[in-house]
């Protein structure tokens, strides 16, 4: 196995570019800064979470409507609180987005009743990061093209 450099950890948030929060306005433009800049460093990933939901006021949904943006996700991963919400999201997701999510996980996937339903109902893989961390790792890393074992 070939040795790897040292991975380099890097964060940003939307208050590092001076917003205190994001809206319809501004959102899309903020996101393709910070993505922008992250990709900068040639990183193997770059990881985003839109906190407030699809539904929220902090234009996450403008975000998602840009051809752009949309264009550069790989693997799109859903967190509900339950089975209807994860329903709920996964429509949106597809309907008004057209974004495929590779996993779902959240409170919805906290028993196996919950993962069976988004499983099958919606065919979406799912699994719980606390009890199930491995399986939603190597969902992601599959989503993203990586052989598992070349991450190791």
């Amino acid at each position: 196995m070939r040795s790897r450099p040292p991975a380099c950890h890097c964060g940003a948030t939307f208050t590092d570019l001076g917003v205190v929060t994001t809206t319809r306005v501004n959102g899309p433009a903020l996101t393709r800064t910070m993505l922008t800049e992250l990709a900068a460093g040639k990183p193997d990933a770059v990881v985003f979470e839109l906190g407030d939901g699809i539904l929220g006021t902090y234009g996450v949904d403008a975000i998602l409507e840009c051809p752009d943006i949309r264009a550069v996700l790989t693997a799109v991963i859903l967190s509900a609180n339950d089975p209807v919400a994860a329903w709920g999201g996964v429509k949106l997701l597809r309907e008004r987005f057209a974004i495929e999510p590779c996993v779902v996980t959240g409170p919805a996937t906290d028993n196996q009743v919950g993962v069976e339903i988004i499983s099958n109902q919606m065919r979406v893989p799912a699994f719980n990061a606390l009890s199930n961390g491995a399986a939603l790792g190597d969902r992601v890393i599959g989503a993203l093209g990586v052989n598992a074992t070349a991450v190791q």
